[in-house]
């Protein structure tokens, strides 16, 4: 059985998505073995596109070695287990969620072989603050509940990617309030913006209130998506501080006002995303494209809520359809 792994107690790595059937998924189809937590001397440990069903062991919290944890496109339900907490220590990348998809019943021809919930809905515990080592933080359709000011802890991380439960109702891609679902909840927390190291930051569903100008501080970023939250604020002037952003999407939110023609000066900014928002005015960067496309922008100019002659995708607000320019 798998928990014989236990008396492997030298072992460094595990991974239990490299042996693979036709469909591609791991043939293993049992619960996650507790005996796991007795390798102490375990630096990764990798569970991706596995048939392990049940919960993530407790067990867990004794691998003080480890260094990246990856629990990925499986069946697990539950919540994050606090004991992942003890890992503090060593823990340097830590990955848990994605969606199911379900080979073994797409192969029988049991089911529709689609994507399915990754069943684990947890909220994000304070204790998150303490793993100090982590440079990767991917909770990936997940969350449920806030996102603890103490995220602001983890000065090391270089990615952050905060998604909500998909086990949860997902949102309608039609109607634009009902895709507002609050899965997460609160506002983003100013805190972010102690993360100077942090590259990419995805961040979302439900979270309300404003844009932290703060996040300013997080120079390093060449990516940030916040999309499909219900944020009310304008985009901070800021923001034009990020002189490294490659990719800005705020879509689906409720954002307003004009967007900030300070953004102009992101020379490095390539991909931004602004439809299914409540912009007014002129994209800014139009003014300086000169009919050139250099950049590819997405806004809500088929209602003509606001301009953008230079837009690669316009859309419209009140009807969720999106065109080619």
């Amino acid at each position: 059985t798998l928990g014989m792994l236990s008396m492997l107690t030298t072992l460094r790595f595990v991974n239990f998505g490299s042996t693979t059937t036709t469909t591609g998924s791991s043939s293993f189809t049992s619960t996650l073995p507790t005996e796991l937590g007795r390798l102490t001397r375990l630096q990764e440990l990798e569970i991706v596109r596995c048939h392990f069903t049940g919960t993530i062991p407790t067990e867990f919290g004794s691998l003080q070695s480890l260094q990246e944890l990856q629990i990925t496109n499986t069946a697990l339900t539950g919540t994050l287990p606090t004991q992942l907490g003890l890992l503090k220590d060593q823990l340097q990348v830590l990955w848990i969620g994605f969606p199911y998809y379900n080979y073994h019943n797409n192969n029988n021809g049991d089911g529709d072989g689609h994507d399915k919930p990754f069943m684990i809905a947890s909220p994000l515990p304070a204790t998150i603050g303490q793993m100090q080592q982590l440079t990767s933080l991917v909770l990936h359709s997940i969350l449920v509940g806030t996102i603890p000011t103490e995220i602001g802890l983890l000065t090391k991380l270089e990615e952050l990617v905060l998604l909500a439960s998909s086990s949860l109702s997902s949102p309608s891609s039609s109607q634009q309030d009902d895709h507002h679902l609050q899965l997460l909840g609160g506002s983003l927390p100013s805190e972010l913006g102690r993360l100077t190291a942090l590259r990419e930051l995805q961040v979302g569903s439900g979270l309300t209130g404003t844009l932290p100008a703060t996040l300013a501080n997080a120079q390093q970023l060449t990516s940030l998506k916040l999309d499909q939250n219900l944020f009310s604020s304008t985009i901070p002037t800021e923001w034009a501080q990020m002189e490294l952003l490659e990719t800005l999407s705020v879509k689906r939110n409720r954002l307003n006002g004009t967007v900030p023609v300070e953004l102009i000066r992101l020379t490095q900014l390539n991909d931004v995303r602004l439809e299914h928002n409540e912009f007014t005015g002129m994209v800014p960067w139009c003014a300086i494209m000169n009919g050139t496309v250099t950049m590819d922008i997405s806004a809500d100019c088929l209602d003509n809520k606001i301009e953008c002659d230079c837009c690669n995708e316009c859309c419209s607000y009140d009807s969720q359809e999106c065109v080619d320019q």
